[in-house]
């Protein structure tokens, strides 16, 4: 609707390709970014926004394509490289996963979400300790329903069922 009101408005754009993409529609939300990126190339959430479109559609060439050149020009995206790292989690690339999540833990450290795709990766590389323990650590950032899950999920998967349940 916002974008009714205002075609010109990027921020309502911008806006409504997160929605698309987030509701599983991103083909949409692709066409959204590349009309932002045709205004602005330098437009970092529009190209952070592809970059993970791409992996959502499963197309994972032009994805990592992407993903390099976004890198290489803005190494310092925590957005992006979390986001990746959680797809990587997801296909069961854990050594990827692993990889670009500690990137984004040592850039910015209180962004939960790369933690939780941190120890996604670890619990795919059958690391289950580990990845209670960097999940234990993201909680000194924040403390939110996801991340209850998350610890209660490993706790489950190390056997530890009553601290599950307490979670």
């Amino acid at each position: 609707k916002a974008l009714e009101l205002d075609p010109s408005s990027d921020a309502a754009k911008r806006s409504l390709a997160e929605m698309k993409r987030a509701t599983g529609k991103p083909e949409d939300a692709a066409v959204l970014y590349q009309e932002l990126l045709e205004k602005d190339a330098d437009n970092i959430p529009a190209r952070t926004g592809l970059v993970l479109s791409f992996f959502d559609m499963g197309k994972r060439t032009d994805a990592e394509t992407e993903l390099t050149k976004t890198l290489e020009t803005n190494p310092n995206n925590v957005i992006l490289l979390a986001g990746a790292s959680y797809w990587y989690a997801a296909a069961n690339d854990n050594a990827k996963a692993v990889e670009l999540a500690e990137k984004a833990i040592a850039l910015e450290p209180r962004y939960v979400w790369s933690h939780i795709a941190l120890a996604r990766g670890q619990a795919g590389q059958g690391k289950l300790v580990d990845a209670e323990r960097t999940l234990i650590k993201a909680r000194q950032y924040g403390n939110f329903p996801t991340l209850e899950y998350e610890i209660a999920s490993a706790r489950l998967t190390l056997g530890l069922y009553r601290e599950a349940a307490e979670e």
